[in-house]
């Protein structure tokens, strides 16, 4: 099988270029590799290796990131994670009770009462570690949730909510 290389040259008149005649190659008879295709094959090396550093730096960066939870005061115990995020949403659905029961009835009532009349689906006052306890007033309420478990870093001693529906900590 014969290859065939075109080659630029100088044409006759002028100073012109163009293609030189067909040089040609059998398969045991290849030419020395040129310049030009050491250069295209070492960038090509160069830009794989650029790609592996970076795609390594990427990764760094995302498993470095990925170990943490959250802002500054989140505990990084998966399972006070669990918690706090469980009682927050205990809270919303024990202070959307009160509210709902405040709009029929005009008052707001115990959390003993919201439990035993089915407002809220929780059957016991306490989630994990964390105990709720209720200040019902004729104008507001609140709805603490108080730590009673071994100290955890970043978990806090109390969280509660009032009928502003703000979460707070403590």
């Amino acid at each position: 099988m014969l290859i065939y290389r075109w080659a630029p040259a100088k044409v006759r008149r002028g100073l012109e270029w163009g293609l030189a005649l067909r040089t040609p190659y059998s398969a045991g008879n290849l030419p020395p590799v040129s310049g030009c295709a050491q250069l295209r094959s070492m960038k090509g090396l160069f830009g794989f290796a650029g790609l592996l550093i970076v795609l390594c730096v990427g990764f760094y960066f995302y498993f470095k990131e990925s170990t943490s939870f959250g802002p500054a005061g989140t505990p990084t115990n998966p399972r006070a994670a669990i918690d706090i995020t469980g009682v927050q949403n205990d809270l919303v659905a024990i202070a959307s009770a009160e509210r709902r029961r405040f709009a029929s009835d005009n008052h707001y009532v115990a959390l003993d009462d919201l439990i035993s009349n089915g407002d809220v689906s929780m059957r016991t006052k306490q989630r994990g570690p964390y105990q709720y306890s209720s200040d019902v007033s004729e104008n507001g309420f609140r709805i603490t949730a108080t730590y009673n478990g071994d100290p955890v870093e970043g978990a806090p001693r109390a969280i509660w909510i009032d009928e502003t529906m703000q979460i707070r900590r403590e």
